[in-house]
């Protein structure tokens, strides 16, 4: 995906949300509340909630604060109404989240970015080598979770605290990736032969890697993209079985069952309805580009139900019913269907189910 195609989704969102602020039937901004974002702590969502709570503040005069904590907790914030908007949720797999959908304490904004990624990685020169180093491949066949059974796999990923064990780094407690991968390694009869690792935070997470890297060691970790990490190294995604939704639903419930392993899904996107409320059709979304037509000529933003899937959302708490174009817009609605590939589809609001 393109750096262009990145921004316009972040401007867009950005928008959206700040057009239901300044709705003619509400206005949450205008009473004087503050619009409170999860304050998230990895690079991309603190990233675009930086850029969402500049767009507000600066273009529509609300007043936004954040508060930090961990992914679990904020999302129990989301529901609850102390936190408004939640600019990037990876969906389906906390129980918390799960509940307030089916509540409909939640409902459907946008995508944060398409085309994200998520998985188990190993460094390339594990696998392959890097002459250029002087690094051999310790596991020249590794290419699936199904090998990291073997005692010989194993312990090429040696824990340095428990070396009879291998080490997988996982995501820092608290974030709904850590349980997860540590419902997989349960799944995937791991959970005696490796050290389920957590680090302390995202930075210490990210630390680890790079070490491990720039010093040629073999690391097994989950990650995520769109990242610096995965941009910046040579990584292989280790393959599992396909995404099926039974064994999803298992794996991301706390009590669920762990009878298989599969591949982390795709996700929707999820906000709060009292912020706002927009009446959607099956119609193709609505873009608002540059031109000459007046502000208010983009009145509602409507979306149409994706079948698709992409991984990473906007959530927000909205306010008013009407979405009229941010006073700082100057556009034409250009009611056109975009190409028609997977997560592609622009941002809008799905209609209510």
């Amino acid at each position: 995906m393109s750096i262009s195609t990145m921004r316009l989704t972040f401007a867009a969102a950005g928008l959206m949300l700040a057009a239901s602020a300044s709705g003619a039937n509400a206005s949450y901004c205008g009473d004087g509340k503050t619009v409170t974002f999860a304050g998230i702590d990895w690079e991309s969502g603190a990233f675009i909630t930086e850029v969402m709570k500049t767009i507000l503040s600066k273009g529509y005069d609300c007043q936004v604060d954040s508060i930090p904590g961990n992914s679990v907790t904020l999302e129990q914030a989301t529901a609850n109404n102390d936190v408004q908007i939640f600019a990037e949720e990876w969906l389906g797999r906390s129980d918390v989240w799960n509940k307030a959908v089916e509540e409909k304490k939640v409902i459907a904004v946008g995508k944060t970015f398409v085309g994200a990624s998520e998985g188990w990685f190993v460094p390339d020169y594990v696998v392959h080598g890097d002459p250029a180093r002087n690094i051999e491949a310790k596991a020249p066949d590794l290419k699936s979770v199904s090998q990291l059974t073997d005692p010989k796999i194993a312990e090429i990923f040696a824990d340095p605290e428990e070396p009879s064990k291998g080490r997988f780094l996982n995501c820092p407690s608290g974030w709904t990736c850590e349980g997860v991968s540590t419902a997989k390694l349960e799944a995937y009869k791991l959970g005696e032969t490796y050290v389920n690792f957590r680090p302390g935070t995202g930075t210490a997470l990210d630390a680890a890697i790079t070490s491990a890297y720039l010093q040629g060691e073999p690391i097994l970790f989950y990650y995520w993209s769109p990242t610096a990490i995965l941009g910046k190294f040579k990584l292989i995604q280790l393959e599992e079985p396909a995404y099926n939704e039974a064994c999803w639903k298992e794996l991301s419930s706390a009590n669920g069952k762990r009878d298989e392993g599969c591949a982390f899904p795709d996700g929707w996107a999820f906000a709060r309805p009292e912020f706002g409320s927009w009446k959607t059709s099956h119609r193709p979304p609505v873009h608002c580009d540059q031109g000459d037509a007046t502000a208010g000529s983009c009145r509602h933003w409507r979306g149409r139900r994706r079948q698709d899937r992409s991984r990473s959302q906007v959530t927000v708490a909205l306010s008013g019913r009407q979405s009229p174009a941010p006073r700082h817009q100057a556009g034409r609605c250009d009611r056109r269907r975009k190409a028609a590939s997977p997560g592609q589809e622009g941002l809008g609001f799905p209609p209510p189910t």
